[in-house]
């Protein structure tokens, strides 16, 4: 979708330096990474296919609002739109992707840690409405608002898209409707939206930066967790985090599946269609093995 030609051209344009060379970093489903090599510093540059145009802008703005708030994120330098597609640069991270399961077990306690205070520092980013902070929906005065709508949404589409039996979905959907968080308080503060150790970036065993905040909320920071089961399910990094963020916000299994079904919610209506890079999708019970299993569950204790 993106030349390395054309890559350069919009760099060397945006930010004033002669490129040397272009590197693809990433080829994912939502957006692609480079990294540009200039004459005396590396540069990332973060191109975002037209389906995902706004994100630049509001990832730019994401990531300067939580690097002030103390979350170690890259340093964002400039967005933007060429050519019907957006970008973001910012500033390279040494490191690479976590892997906890090769830390022993004191850095596996120091890393978490550090995950946990920085995803609850998020926290201190806060805005005036409920819901998505980088897609164009609408915006909701209490979360619950929010949840209900995604849910009323969510069932509509997997209905039309058949990826799950009636009887699954109504059990589902009866279990979301009637349950706590719909009715729970909070404050409307940035919530992390695609929690997984594929953006969490490590350095000599040691956080270096959270990636990826193209798709975040306001509201419930207990989704992240529930996001990352969602992704991840009993992973050691879930239950390790688990452990943690139960101290500052006391919450229950059930919650846990209650938001990693959200996801399939929020989801729901892109199912049948491919990603925003063109990427073939992945059969979502299988790239998310803890909505399988939030179902198995939901549906042994309610069907």
């Amino acid at each position: 979708m993106f030349n390395e030609a054309q890559i350069r051209d919009v760099a060397a344009s945006a930010i004033q330096e002669d490129v040397i060379a272009v590197r693809k970093i990433y080829a994912g489903g939502m957006n692609f990474v480079f990294e540009l090599i200039l004459k005396q510093r590396s540069l990332m540059l973060k191109a975002y296919p037209p389906a995902r145009i706004h994100a630049a802008i509001s990832e730019y703005n994401i990531l300067i609002a939580a690097r002030s708030a103390g979350v170690i994120v890259p340093q964002a330098m400039m967005c933007g739109t060429e050519d019907e597609f957006g970008y973001l640069i910012y500033a390279s991270v040494e490191g690479s992707n976590l892997n906890f399961d090769m830390l022993g077990e004191t850095e596996q306690f120091q890393v978490s840690q550090s995950i946990i205070e920085n995803i609850w520092s998020l926290t201190n980013v806060t805005f005036t409405y409920f819901g998505s902070v980088t897609d164009d929906e609408n915006k909701f005065s209490t979360w619950g608002g929010f949840l209900t709508d995604c849910i009323e949404s969510g069932e509509q589409a997997l209905a039309s898209t058949g990826h799950l039996a009636s009887s699954q979905l109504h059990t589902m959907v009866k279990y979301m409707t009637t349950h706590r968080l719909l009715s729970m308080p909070c404050k409307p503060a940035l919530v992390w939206g695609d929690p997984k150790s594929e953006n969490i970036l490590m350095t000599n065993n040691q956080l270096s930066a959270l990636l990826d905040f193209e798709s975040c909320f306001s509201g419930d920071p207990l989704l992240s967790l529930g996001y990352l089961f969602a992704r991840e399910g009993d992973s050691s990094l879930y239950k390790e985090l688990s452990a943690k963020f139960n101290k500052l916000i006391p919450f229950t299994a059930d919650d846990i599946y209650f938001y990693a079904l959200l996801r399939l919610m929020r989801i729901s209506k892109y199912l049948n269609t491919v990603l925003p890079t063109g990427k073939k999708r992945l059969p979502v019970l299988s790239y998310f093995p803890g909505i399988q299993k939030s179902l198995n569950r939901i549906n042994s204790q309610h069907g």
